[in-house]
């Protein structure tokens, strides 16, 4: 389970400093540096884990993790800037020359938290991570929702299923 002590660093915690693009970044440089064992990520895995990151974020230590809107699009939720940087690749694997910033410029703190982020939910293929989001409510409640404009998962909705006391059952080991 993820647990952050009352002594973050205030990097972490600051939002403007962590803009989606060094968040998948990061993730994109974690799959690369573990590609001798197989490890591959496409832009579909990239997004779930930019949103379980988010998710965590929120709920954990009630801050967003960057400014981006998360959006439910057919196959879960989707920041959409990164969307449009990574969709070229398709289900290919995206190999870390896509990368455009440093990790190290992420706190010690953010980087210990996307790592048990990846651990996490790293493991699981694009499919099941996209399975995972369509079976919970906050992608249901976007994605179904009569709205003609972007289909914004809200935070509040994030809050509300992803409670602080069920982290431990929502957040596979």
């Amino acid at each position: 389970m993820i647990n952050f002590d009352d002594t973050m660093d205030p990097v972490l915690l600051e939002n403007s400093h962590n803009d989606s693009g060094r968040i998948a970044d990061f993730f994109i440089e974690k799959a690369n540096d573990q590609w001798v064992r197989g490890e591959t990520i496409t832009q579909l895995k990239v997004q779930k884990l930019l949103y379980y990151a988010y998710v965590w974020m929120l709920v954990l230590q009630n801050k967003r993790l960057f400014n981006e809107e998360i959006e439910a699009f057919e196959y879960g939720p989707v920041v959409r800037k990164e969307y449009y940087r990574l969709k070229k690749y398709k289900n290919s694997p995206i190999k870390s020359d896509v990368i455009s910033t440093d990790s190290t410029l992420l706190s010690q703190h953010l980087r210990d938290f996307l790592t048990t982020i990846w651990y996490a939910y790293g493991k699981y293929s694009s499919s099941a991570l996209v399975d995972m989001t369509h079976n919970e409510k906050p992608w249901k409640i976007a994605y179904y929702s009569t709205s003609k404009k972007k289909k914004i998962i809200k935070d509040e909705d994030i809050k509300a299923f992803y409670k602080k006391e069920n982290a431990d059952v929502l957040l596979p080991e």
